[in-house]
């Protein structure tokens, strides 16, 4: 999988949200300790361990702390090997392995990325078609995946046993060591580009997964304006190279010049593993020095001449257009990013530099005051850039048009001299700050943390500097922020900006049209290809195409790794919890083991609000959460939200029938807090709610002009849209919540954002509504409230959650009737897109007594059928056959797809596939592990109260829900023919979904009851 930098920005569309800003998704939050542990306390913990102590072979170097997520940390040398290794040590049971190596990227041809997706296909000691897959569909992992980054290339697995961590580790190793790609080039071909040809009168053709890949996200403008202020900051340097371009330098991609990417880099020496979790890291090191470190011989790579140099001083301003579509819109669609090389100065520094980022992203900064003041509402963020070969810092403003580059600039430039200068509000820095504590409360309730944070944290840092101390460098910097009461270090960044030797301000447009001409050029190619070529040299390609289908159609799996099914835990069961009436107010209680944090949720009654008036629910909670209220100005209340409702969150839901008497909408109000602060959130909350002022035309009209953009489900996520739908064939809750934050929510925004410039009048008309709305649902009748906290805590916060909630007023109005008719069962959406996404559900429904049971089928399914059919043969960039995690729902997807109707065709054919496929007890054994390792995954000490409590008022059956997890180990091959004829009922009734380009479904059409165009919004 290739990773790129994604900025900090508000994209949100399917939930109006506010969260403190935490960074993009490949940097972790520097934080302080939200898990106390004084030194002995360490030393006691890991057994006196001190530098200069030898284990199989390492010899330990550092030991130091990472306080986010309760962790000692080690830093030991191979001194055999050269390896490095890097160990987080804490009370986490989801235990994790990696190895990373630094991968420069010397050209744009993505050979890194190709090469992480062929080295893991098959081993000399694991031979396989494809042993990633194998072990993501045959083991107990909770995580597996790839990652090529700009510097780096990292293979993690994760595991709740440390037996099955160890086997998976050992098959990673394996192919670092001795890969098939190196003996076969097929795995190549498959992964990377292949040139087709089938018949001598049709053209040639080409494919692989990682060109699919890269094709996918040709009109992603993100993409191209992160290149493009790489390309301007760093000409002609290694650090201008990005990943993820195999679609425009596919002549250049080839098996010779992706195998150097091995020679290059792929050495012990060149490497850094990681651990993590609680494991017995001295069973695990033995192992690592037994079975690959201590015969292993140092390779003496030399990536020296891929080192640039200090950059030349100088300022590039460039416009530069991206790949779009005819039909794609331009309005609001592109990106400036204004950046600055600050390789330079310390990752100290540079960690400071993020915080700083954070404060300026928040809305109510010096920042967007001064965007707002310039007459600029289009979604603005500053962000410390590390993931790449040289770190920069970016301000970027999405969404926009390429004609506020000038005043975007220059509103950065005066800001940053008035924070050179006077420094930032204080009451706005010490907030975000302490929102740090929060974050560390939270941070484990990312399960994957792992791979989110400590990886990529401690791997970029490595990878660019040779060092694995970011952890203690992010700790460092908030420290010394902490403690910069006079803020000397804020003005010191806005005086190295300003002052910075190198910049950029690139504005990246798209341009319909562009994107057919780069297939138009890719067409010409390839016919010139075949023009050039004898019929000898044609006959010949036929001939390899279709030797190559043979062999990709073939099966050859391997299951040398797996742990025995009688080894699996018990199903861990649901927390314990309790449900109270405070006059009138339904009261979910569940105490944790976390004594300062608390998570909780609202849920008010929305089922007096006519359907014709629903909209003004989304858009009340989308002003409340931007707007200020009579009481706070806008800047004091997003200081408050960021301390007292940390990621506060607004969502519709409507709990089926199953849930009784909550079986009506309502509108869920969730948030992270202190525990200590439970009254001070409630009554922010309430005064939200209450008081937002809505007299301030222009600050609505800005609020829409920001929103309205991502709203637009053309222009947003495809695979996300077309699991919405999916969803929404079955659920009726799905089509509530759709039609509320949906497609059909956007084009009510807009109408209402016209109408606003339209008519001088209809600010009254629109606030009364609202205001009416507001009325209806802000209310005590069926109130529902759940906290999650220490004993001690909840005991205070329910006499809390009774006094202020209980002071709502209660109405006497009767529940409307809704009419959300179920969708057409074959629908197709055309969106701003390259590829397609295809997703097919199925509501679940068969016997009690073989409902667990089903599910190691459905892996199987996906394993031997449906990644071999859409993505090795098909093209898809992924394609999986899986389940709901409540077990309730079937779920089949193809993502980044260059098909459509040929995709449904296999996706139907998965019953006659399952009843005629040959399997064997241990194979299915193999099934049993995944599956039962997706359904009885790992949660956060917070989220495994409140999925509990949610789980209650939905009416959910728990017990049935253990017992099936529980039948899952049960599955046996006598069960494989009731499974097909379950599973071929489930198909005829399913929703099919396909998102995506125009020109294919239109192709297509035939294929769909109905095709709708969401790029025509009116």
């Amino acid at each position: 999988m290739r990773k790129k930098w994604l900025p900090l920005v508000w994209a949100t569309v399917l939930a109006v949200s506010v969260t403190a800003c935490k960074g993009s998704e490949k940097q972790a939050e520097e934080s302080i300790t939200g898990t106390e542990q004084t030194e002995a306390a360490m030393e006691e913990e890991s057994g006196d361990l001190k530098p200069g102590d030898e284990i199989s072979g390492f010899t330990l170097k550092e030991v130091g702390s990472y306080d986010a997520i309760g962790g000692e940390t080690f830093y030991f040398q191979h001194e055999k090997s050269g390896a490095e290794l890097f160990y987080v040590k804490n009370d986490d049971p989801n235990l994790g392995f990696a190895i990373t190596y630094r991968t420069p990227h010397v050209d744009e041809t993505d050979t890194n990325h190709v090469f992480e997706h062929a080295v893991i296909a098959s081993s000399e000691k694991y031979p396989s078609k494809n042993i990633f897959f194998d072990m993501a569909g045959k083991t107990y992992n909770t995580f597996i995946n790839a990652f090529t980054y700009i510097p780096f290339t990292s293979y993690p697995v994760s595991s709740q046993s440390q037996e099955q961590l160890e086997k998976m580790a050992d098959v990673y190793l394996s192919c670092m060591v001795a890969p098939g790609l190196l003996e076969d080039e097929r795995f190549f071909q498959r992964e990377a580009v292949r040139y087709e040809l089938r018949d001598l009168n049709d053209p040639i053709t080409i494919k692989g997964t990682v060109y699919s890949e890269d094709f996918g996200m040709i009109t992603e403008t993100g993409n191209e304006a992160f290149r493009n202020v790489l390309q301007a900051l760093y000409p002609g340097e290694t650090a201008a190279n990005v990943n993820g371009r195999a679609h425009m330098n596919y002549q250049g991609l080839t098996y010779e010049h992706t195998v150097e990417t091995y020679d290059r880099c792929y050495s012990f020496d060149n490497s850094l593993i990681l651990l993590y979790g609680d494991m017995d890291y001295e069973k695990f090191l033995e192992f690592l020095d037994k079975e690959y470190l201590a015969e292993a011989e140092k390779g003496n790579k030399d990536l020296s001449q891929y080192k640039d140099g200090k950059t030349e001083p100088g300022y590039v301003e460039e416009t530069v257009y991206s790949p779009a579509y005819e039909g794609d819109s331009t309005e609001n669609a592109s990106i400036i990013y204004y950046a600055a090389d600050l390789s330079e100065d310390s990752w100290e520094q540079l960690c400071q530099y993020q915080i700083i980022g954070q404060i300026l992203s928040s809305d109510s900064s010096i920042l967007n005051e001064n965007l707002r003041e310039a007459g600029i509402s289009d979604p603005a963020f500053a962000e410390m850039v590390f993931d790449v070969e040289k770190p920069m810092f970016v301000f970027g403003l999405v969404n926009t048009d390429e004609d506020k580059a000038q005043t975007f600039k220059e509103v950065v430039d005066k800001t940053i001299t008035e924070i050179s200068q006077s420094g930032i509000d204080e009451e706005l820095v010490d907030t975000i700050l302490k929102t740090k504590e929060i974050d560390d409360y939270t941070a484990m309730e990312n399960t994957e943390v792992f791979t989110d944070q400590v990886l990529p944290m401690v791997s970029t840092k490595w990878a660019v500097e040779g060092t694995t101390d970011f952890l203690e460098d992010s700790q460092n910097a908030f420290q010394n922020m902490k403690e910069d009461k006079d803020q000397a270090l804020i003005k010191e960044f806005g005086e190295r900006f300003l002052n910075a030797e190198r910049k950029a301000m690139i504005t990246t447009v798209p341009k319909p049209g562009l994107a057919e001409e780069i297939e138009k050029e890719q067409a010409d190619y390839l016919a010139d290809m075949k023009a050039s070529m004898t019929e000898e040299e044609l006959q010949q390609m036929i001939e390899d195409t279709l030797a190559f289908d043979q062999w990709n159609a073939s099966e050859m799996a391997n299951s040398d790794f797996t742990i025995d099914v009688k080894d699996l835990p018990d199903p861990e069961p649901f927390a314990e919890f309790e449900v109270k009436d405070l006059n009138g107010i339904t009261s979910y209680t569940s105490a944790s083991d976390l004594d300062k944090i608390s998570s909780n949720q609202i849920y008010l009654d929305t089922s007096s609000v006519k359907q014709e008036d629903l909209h003004y629910i989304t858009l009340y909670t989308l002003l409340a959460s931007e707007l200020g209220t009579e009481k706070y100005e806008k800047a004091e209340k997003d200081n408050l939200l960021y301390q007292y409702l940390y990621s506060l969150s607004f969502n519709p839901i409507y709990p089926g029938e199953d849930a009784k008497d909550n079986h009506h909408p309502m509108l869920s109000i969730g948030w992270y807090g202190l525990a200590d602060d439970y009254k001070q959130s409630l009554e922010l909350l309430v005064e939200i709610l209450e008081n937002t002022d809505l007299t301030d035309e222009a600050e609505i009209k800005r609020v829409l002009d920001k929103y309205l953009p991502a709203l637009d489900q053309s222009r947003g996520d495809g695979f996300a849209l077309a699991q919405i739908l999916g969803f929404s064939g079955s659920d009726m809750e799905r089509r509530y919540t759709n039609y509320l934050q949906g497609q059909e929510f956007y084009k009510f925004a807009k109408n209402v954002r016209e109408s606003l410039e339209a008519d001088p009048s209809y600010i009254e008309e629109l606030r009364e509504k609202i205001t009416s709305v507001r009325d209806l649902i802000l209310r005590r009748d069926n109130l529902i409230v759940m906290n999650t906290a220490s004993q001690d805590n909840l005991d205070k916060m329910e006499k809390v959650s009774e006094e202020i909630l209980g002071a709502l007023p209660s109405l006497e109005n009767g529940a409307e009737t809704y009419d959300f008719p179920e969708p057409e069962k074959n629908q197709a959406v055309i969106v701003e897109s390259s590829s397609q996404y295809t997703v097919a559900v199925s509501q679940l429904e068969v016997p009690e007594e073989f409902y667990g049971k089903y599910f190691p089928f459905i892996s199987a399914i996906s394993d031997r059928y449906i990644v071999p059919k859409l993505r090795f043969q098909g093209g898809a960039y992924s394609a999986d056959a899986g389940y709901s995690s409540d077990m309730t729902k079937i779920v089949t997807y193809s993502y980044r797809d260059p098909n459509a109707k040929e995709t449904i065709d296999i996706i139907k054919g998965e019953a006659d596939y399952l009843e005629s496929m040959e399997l064997t007890q241990e194979d299915l054994d193999g099934y049993i592990l995944s599956t039962y390792s997706v359904i009885t995954g790992p949660e956060g000490n917070l989220e495994k109260h409140m999925t509990a409590m949610e789980y209650h008022m939905y009416g959910f059956d728990t017990a049935g829900f253990l017992k099936q997890a529980a039948q899952i180990k049960e599955a046996s091959i006598e069960d494989k023919d009731q499974a097909a004829d379950a599973l071929r009922k489930l198909l005829e009734k399913a929703t099919y979904v396909t998102t995506g380009n125009q020109k294919q479904i239109q192709e297509d059409k035939d294929s769909y009851d109905i095709v709708t165009d969401y790029r025509q919004a009116d």
